[in-house]
Order: structure tokens, then C-alpha cells, then sequence
């Protein structure tokens, strides 16, 4: 865009992302170079890989259902899948839209919340295809740290965004010009949350 339109780049006033898509908001917004988004790009991929040799995992798609009642569901299953650790088994990943969630984690425990889903009325749920699926809930905790050292290594290096920026783990508006120092963790935390 720079290069064809630099007119429209140049008065971008906020970018924002979701998983790899935040790395390229960060890049729209002068914060990282392209390689150095690459460099994140290469360790949030290798984590995920490694996570998902790890367990056996699987995401849930679910709409027209009720927080409240989601989360009654939830609390059955955690009950009944828990982790060594303490750790639930199953969370919510994703807000997509008003009664839209995706819910992920260890296999077992996805299936059973679906089973028990399937049976709400007017809920659609369904497992989500070729999907890395425990990003962006706490059993991502180990993968999220090891991208965590590698923007740790790179926050020196990384500019002030010359626009708005909007960040996965808090939502929060991160103003243009802002140290990076001021949002690096919420950068290097949003594959677990």
C-alpha cells in the first residue's frame, strides 16, 4: 500500500488484528519491521506446532446460547475434565458476536461440552476444522511464553506506533506515538488469553 497508495497509508489512523493479524497490525503501524514480525510470526507457529503435539485438542463453535448458560455448561464439564495441575480443561477462546463463542481445549472435555450442547434449543455448535484449537486460553500458557522472549528481545528494537493500535488481550486502544514498553505484555500474553 505504501508503495502504490502512499497517501492512504500514511493517514492510516488505527490498525488492528487478531492472532498473526496482529503482528501485521504492528507492522502497518511502524512498531515492528518485517522481519522482526516475521520473527514473531516464526515463534507464535512453532509454539502453537508444539503445543499441538502435546495434547489432544479440539474447538467448539457455538451461537445462539446465552453467556450465562454457556458458562452453567462449562462449569459441568470442568468438573469433570480437570487437569493434574487444577487447570480447566475447556474455556472460552474467542467472543465472536452477541451469543457467539468458540470454545477450545483437551479433546475429551470439547466433545463432552458438545454433547451437552447439542441439546440446547436453538444453539449451533459445531467443531471447528483444521484448527490449532487451545490458542487463546490458559492451556496456551507454555506456548505464549515462549513468544513472550522473543517480543521480550525485540521491545528494545521496536518503534512507537505512528497510528492508533488496538490489542487482542485487552482491547484497549494503544495511542499513536505510545512506548512500546507500555503494551509489550499484552502483545507477548495474547496467545493465552
Amino acid at each position: 500500500l505504501r508503495e502504490g497508495q502512499a497517501e492512504v497509508a500514511e493517514g492510516c489512523q488505527a490498525v488492528a488484528g487478531f492472532g498473526v493479524g496482529e503482528i501485521a497490525a504492528l507492522y502497518a503501524a511502524g512498531v515492528v519491521s518485517f522481519r522482526q514480525g516475521l520473527d514473531i510470526v516464526k515463534a507464535r507457529g512453532e509454539a502453537l506446532q508444539e503445543m499441538s503435539r502435546s495434547f489432544e485438542a479440539e474447538a467448539l463453535i457455538v451461537r445462539g446460547l446465552a453467556l450465562d448458560r454457556l458458562e452453567r455448561h462449562l462449569k459441568t464439564v470442568r468438573q469433570r475434565h480437570v487437569e493434574p495441575d487444577g487447570e480447566a480443561s475447556v474455556h472460552i477462546a474467542r467472543f465472536w458476536c452477541p451469543e457467539g463463542y468458540v470454545c477450545a481445549g483437551r479433546r475429551a472435555a470439547v466433545l463432552h461440552l458438545q454433547e451437552m450442547l447439542s441439546s440446547e434449543e436453538g444453539a449451533e455448535v459445531r467443531l471447528v476444522p483444521d484448527h490449532l484449537p487451545a490458542a487463546n486460553t490458559p492451556l496456551a500458557a507454555e506456548a505464549s511464553a515462549r513468544v513472550a522472549k522473543v517480543v521480550g528481545a525485540l521491545i528494545p528494537k521496536m518503534n512507537p506506533p505512528r497510528c492508533d493500535l488496538y490489542l487482542n488481550k485487552t482491547g484497549w486502544r494503544v495511542p499513536r506515538g505510545r512506548s512500546p514498553h507500555a503494551f509489550a505484555e499484552a502483545l507477548a500474553a495474547q496467545l493465552a488469553s
